[in-house]
């Protein structure tokens, strides 16, 4: 298979994953919601997580050897992130395209960009990253102007998606 593991219009919760040398994307979900508990990734030869058009709830990620990103999030989804750790990988986290990700503590190492967010396919826009203060010190950022940065509390699972109200 071309991805280790790929959810497609899915519901779940409590969900851990264990996925090792995967082709190209570890762990791949689109018009999904669902909520992990823990998610370990080593070896993708592209992204360890790829997520798209739906809510998705990330306990703990450790994510090593992302062939491009550590965790994608794409097309007009929202994701919350209580802690990650990334490690030899060209992103940390991707938000792209009209999706929103909170992000309670992220470590990355050898990572060559920390954080992005952009705009991938024309008929969306860029995607944004709200991230606690005590995190920004530890991460190469570019285009800061989608990213929000406070003392908000982003612990909480994110429960709404635009998509699905459309």
């Amino acid at each position: 298979n071309e991805d280790g593991l790929n959810f497609i219009r899915t519901h779940g919760k409590g969900i851990s994953l264990n996925i090792v040398d995967a082709l190209f994307d570890g762990f791949d979900a689109d018009f999904s919601n669902l909520n992990f508990n823990q998610i370990k990734i080593k070896n993708s030869g592209n992204d360890c997580v790829d997520v798209s058009s739906g809510t998705y709830n990330f306990k703990n990620l450790i994510l090593e050897n992302c062939g491009d990103k550590g965790v994608s999030i794409g097309e007009n989804s929202i994701s919350s992130i209580n802690d990650i750790y990334v490690s030899n990988s060209k992103f940390g986290v991707a938000s792209k395209d009209l999706s929103v990700a909170y992000i309670s503590k992220i470590i990355s190492k050898d990572v060559n960009e920390c954080l992005a967010m952009y705009q991938k396919k024309q008929e969306y826009g860029y995607g944004k990253i709200y991230l606690l203060n005590n995190t920004i010190n530890i991460c190469d950022i570019t285009n800061t102007e989608n990213l929000i940065i406070g003392e908000i509390n982003i612990c909480k699972n994110v429960d709404r998606n635009h998509f699905y109200t459309i």
